[in-house]
């Protein structure tokens, strides 16, 4: 077998996680909602629960708590969810996009300086003087001038 066809790309392995982690949270609001609903029902029969002086649950709860309990869990589960994927991709974004303003800014000037030190520390140098001493003119000395 090709390991490379069993290979998952990136953006495959992102997509397989967030849908992991969205079915994992819909599992838990389910959950909830029904452990919620147990309670509308009576199983906790007898349990007094008392805030602040205030019994809580002293009957069983009415459509709008229940109302009230599942859009908690939803937006509660939301802002999970933004906290989990918004704010790290967000967090990616910024930097990838300060990354590349650098970049742009940076990569130029590292290749004018480069090609500057390559062409001043070049071989090539060597060669042209050698090929001007050798083919110019030779000068006529102070001597020979005035003889």
């Amino acid at each position: 077998m090709n390991p490379a066809v069993h290979r998952r790309s990136a953006a495959g392995r992102v997509a397989l996680v967030l849908g992991a982690s969205l079915l994992v949270f819909l599992g838990v609001a389910a959950l909830a909602v029904a452990g919620v609903a147990a309670l509308a029902h009576g199983l906790l029969d007898g349990v007094n629960i008392t805030v602040d002086g205030e019994r809580w649950l002293s009957g069983s709860p009415g459509a709008g708590q229940l109302a009230a309990a599942a859009v908690g869990l939803l937006v509660a589960g939301l802002v999970v969810v933004t906290v989990v994927t918004v704010v790290p991709m967000a967090l990616a974004l910024a930097l990838g996009a300060v990354a590349l303003a650098v970049g742009l800014v940076v990569l130029p000037l590292m290749l004018v300086v480069l090609l500057v030190v390559l062409l001043a520390l070049s071989p090539l140098w060597l060669l042209v003087l050698v090929l001007w001493l050798a083919l110019r003119k030779p000068r006529r000395s102070a001597t020979t001038m005035s003889a």
